[in-house]
C-alpha cells in the first residue's frame, strides 16, 4: 500500500505539475497512520455493535496501516484480517510495468485458466450430481487453489473469500449457461477493480 500512495502522489505532483522532492515521495505512507477516520465513523460502528452486530475488516493492506487505523476509531473489532494482497500486487506490476495489451494478456492467462479448470471441467465433471453438488464441489476445488503458494493460511483468507463468491455466482452462472467466455469477461473486470 505504501508503493500505490507513493504512486499516487508522483502521479498527482506530475499531473499538477508541483516539484516533489525525491525524500518526499513515502510523504503519504508515512502520514497515514496519524489520518483521522470519517467523523461519523465511531458513532456508526457503536451503533452497529449496539444493534448486535460483529465488527470485522477484510483487507489487502498493510499491517501498522489497519492497526493505527483501529487505533483512531476507538471501537473494538471482533475480526481483522490482513492479506499480502499476492496476486493483486502481481497484476498492479503488470499494469504498471506492461503495455496495456501485454498487461491484459498476463491477466488473461491465469483467469482463463482458472474459469476453464473450475467452472469448465470441474464443474461439467461434477454435473452429473447434479448442481449442488457440482457447484459447491468446484467452488470447493476453487477455494483449496488459493492457499497454494501462500506464506500462511491467514495471508490466503482474503483470495478464499474472493474465492467462495466468485466461485458460487460463476459455478451458478455456468450450470445456468455452460460458456466461459462471459465468465472470463467477468473475472478480469472484478481483477481490474481490485486492481486498480
Amino acid at each position: 500500500y505504501r508503493e500505490v500512495l507513493a504512486a499516487a502522489l508522483a502521479r498527482l505532483a506530475e499531473r499538477e505539475n508541483l516539484p516533489l522532492d525525491p525524500d518526499a515521495h513515502d510523504v503519504l505512507g508515512r502520514s497515514l497512520p496519524s489520518w483521522e477516520p470519517f467523523t461519523e465513523t465511531r458513532a456508526a460502528l457503536e451503533d452497529a455493535r449496539a444493534r448486535g452486530w460483529k465488527l470485522a475488516i477484510l483487507s489487502n493492506t498493510d499491517r501498522d496501516y489497519i492497526d493505527a487505523s483501529l487505533e483512531r476509531i476507538g471501537v473494538t473489532f471482533e475480526l481483522s484480517i490482513v492479506g499480502r494482497g499476492g496476486w493483486i500486487r502481481s497484476y498492479s506490476h503488470a499494469l504498471d510495468l506492461l503495455p496495456i495489451p501485454a498487461a491484459l494478456a498476463v491477466i488473461l492467462l491465469p483467469l482463463a485458466a482458472e474459469e476453464m479448470l473450475f467452472r469448465g471441467m470441474a464443474l461439467t465433471f461434477l454435473r452429473p450430481n447434479g448442481p449442488i453438488v457440482a457447484i459447491v464441489g468446484s467452488t470447493f476445488l476453487f477455494i483449496a487453489v488459493q492457499f497454494t503458494g501462500m506464506p500462511s493460511w491467514f495471508s490466503a483468507l482474503p483470495a478464499a473469500c474472493g474465492a467462495v463468491v466468485v466461485g458460487l455466482v460463476h459455478g451458478y452462472l455456468f450450470w445456468s449457461v455452460p460458456t466461459i467466455l462471459p465468465l472470463l469477461v467477468a473475472h478480469l473486470v472484478y481483477f481490474l477493480f481490485v486492481a486498480l
